[in-house]
């Protein structure tokens, strides 16, 4: 009985973990200077109304004028649900205030969370965490603001997993409960 259940727990834990991946999203994958029309890396597309001035050079995402409206938007190729969990974004001159921009997650092509606003004047990388569960299909950067300098964006980390639907968890809690079932029932033999 001890097995049958330590058996049953072992591969309900080795399905669920097997779901569930992080794909991070550094810009390695392109030469020098490329310019994005569109940009693949991993299963995610970068595309959006920005991809004439933006570049991905030296293992970042640039756009060197991010004027309000212009957007980027990040998106599965297969066209999955994902959760944004983090970024870094940085200024492209040091003490210079970088053009601002709004981050937004999007489903069915509609807005479903807002992540904030963000700008900086700091040359090194700063990490935008959006730690949360909802689940979107596009994650959109739109431009909110000309300042001095450039924005460059690197290490976008997504969270796969979809989770997992209760039709395909019922079969475990069945199997479960049919093992308790015969269990007691055995035991009261």
């Amino acid at each position: 009985m001890k097995r049958t259940l330590t058996g049953i727990a072992a591969a309900a834990a080795a399905w669920s973990s097997a779901s569930a991946s992080q794909i991070t999203i550094d810009f390695d994958n392109a030469l020098q200077n490329v310019s994005i029309s569109p940009y693949l890396e991993d299963g995610f597309l970068v595309n959006g109304s920005a991809t004439d001035t933006g570049i991905v050079s030296s293992g970042e995402l640039s756009d060197f004028i991010f004027e309000p409206g212009e957007f980027f938007t990040l998106s599965r190729v297969d066209l999955g649900d994902f959760s944004a969990v983090s970024f870094d974004y940085r200024s492209s001159i040091q003490g210079f205030q970088s053009d601002g921009f709004k981050v937004t997650g999007r489903r069915n092509g509609l807005e479903v969370v807002d992540y904030g606003s963000f700008s900086t004047s700091s040359g090194s990388r700063v990490t935008a965490d959006l730690m949360n569960s909802i689940l979107i299909d596009e994650l959109v950067l739109t431009g909110s603001g000309l300042n001095s300098a450039s924005i460059q964006w690197d290490n976008f980390v997504f969270d796969a997993a979809a989770p997992v639907p209760v039709p395909a968890a019922a079969p475990l809690m069945l199997a479960g409960l049919s093992a308790l079932a015969l269990g007691h029932r055995r035991k009261a033999a």
